[in-house]
């Protein structure tokens, strides 16, 4: 989780476009793990560090997205839409659900 924090801290404070673009990346393989991470918490209390730490790379997405106007990857727009209201209890728990069931997928639903 550590480097996923130091991940944002890096993203947040950078004004270098390019930098920010390579960055997404590896933000996007720190935030599948943490994902994982979650999915193997016993109880919906222990994921509560886990969502804080998502909702700040959410956040962190939507500033880069939106400054930056950088397009991001169809994984991270579903992370960022999925996540976007993260700082909810009520949402959390459905994610959590979602997640801990195996059916949370970085995949656009086309239904």
């Amino acid at each position: 989780m550590q480097k996923l924090i130091q991940i944002i801290q890096d993203i947040e404070v950078s004004d270098d476009r390019d930098f920010v673009a390579s960055a997404f990346l590896l933000l996007l393989e720190e935030i599948k793990k943490a994902i994982s991470t979650l999915e193997q918490c016993k109880s919906f209390s222990e994921s509560i560090e886990y969502f804080d730490i998502l909702q700040k790379a959410n956040e962190c997405v939507g500033k880069a997205y939106y400054i930056h106007d950088l397009k991001t990857g169809s994984q991270l727009w579903k992370f960022y839409k999925d996540f976007d209201r993260a700082d909810d209890t009520r949402q959390r728990k459905i994610l959590y659900d979602e997640i801990r069931s195996g059916k949370y997928s970085f995949k656009e639903n086309r239904d």
